[in-house]
This record gives structure tokens, sequence and C-alpha cells, in this order.
């Protein structure tokens, strides 16, 4: 059995011109007084950040493929075996249905994968348990902050 679908890789909220003038403003306020405190290294750093969020906040999600199957699961072109996942979960109270699985990789511990609408939620769920062990998942701060940018 597989299920494939496409969707996209983050759900998009609109930005209006507030958002971008706020995080500008934000950045600049930060950056100079990180100046005045002479801490050069902050400024830079401070910068850099209000520029990528700058430019993320400007852009639309890409479409993406996702496919599970009895290999693992791949998100564009990779595979995420199931030895490298230690769970997942079923997120289908949320207004956009997802899957979170928790990997063993240290910097991307989480993986948050958009359900279609199309796609049976609970026939997904119940070829995951074959494979992982369903676990719930509650978000991180670090979740919470990029749904909230």
């Amino acid at each position: 059995m597989q299920f494939v679908w496409e969707t996209l890789e983050y759900e998009h909220h609109e930005k209006n011109r507030n958002w971008f003038w706020i995080v500008g403003l934000g950045g600049a306020v930060l950056i100079l007084l990180a100046i005045l405190m002479k801490n050069f290294l902050l400024a830079i750093l401070l910068l850099l950040t209000a520029f990528a969020l700058i430019l993320h906040g400007g852009k639309r999600p890409d479409k993406i493929t996702i496919a599970i199957s009895r290999q693992g699961i791949q998100v564009r072109h990779l595979l995420y075996p199931f030895k490298t996942l230690r769970s997942f979960c079923v997120h289908d109270h949320l207004p956009t249905k997802k899957i979170t699985l928790r990997s063993d990789r240290a910097f991307m511990p989480h993986l948050h994968l958009p359900l279609a609408a199309d796609v049976n939620h609970e026939a997904v769920r119940l070829f995951l348990l074959e494979h992982l062990p369903e676990e719930h998942h509650e978000p991180t701060l670090i979740d919470a902050l990029v749904e909230y940018l």
C-alpha cells in the first residue's frame, strides 16, 4: 500500500505591509541597541535574522509531493526510512490536518507533513502504526514561533 499526495510545504499566512514594517523597525531597534552596547557580532546576527524573516515572509510555499510506502516516508526526493523515525502523531483536530514525525536527527527532530484534504488520515494512521509507535507530540516553542511568523 502506498499513499501519495501533493500539498503546500507549509500553511501560508498572508502578511500585510504592517508585518514587514514591524519586523524591519523591530530589527532596526535591536540592531541599534546591539551597536550601542558595542556588540557588533550580535548586530550582524540581528541584521541577517531580520533580512531572512522579511525574505521568508514574502515567499509563497512550494507545492511538494509526499509519499508513504513500506520503504518509509518520502518528501520531495528525500526518503526518511522508518528506522530513522521514532514515532508519529496524526493531528486531525487542526484546521489543516497534519502528521508530525519524531526523528533521530539532532538538527531536525520533528517533521511536519500537511495532509491533503482528499487523503484519508485514518488509513494513513493505521498504515503508520504497522511501522512506528504513535505518541502525542506537543508543539515545541520553535514550532509555535514558526507558526506565528
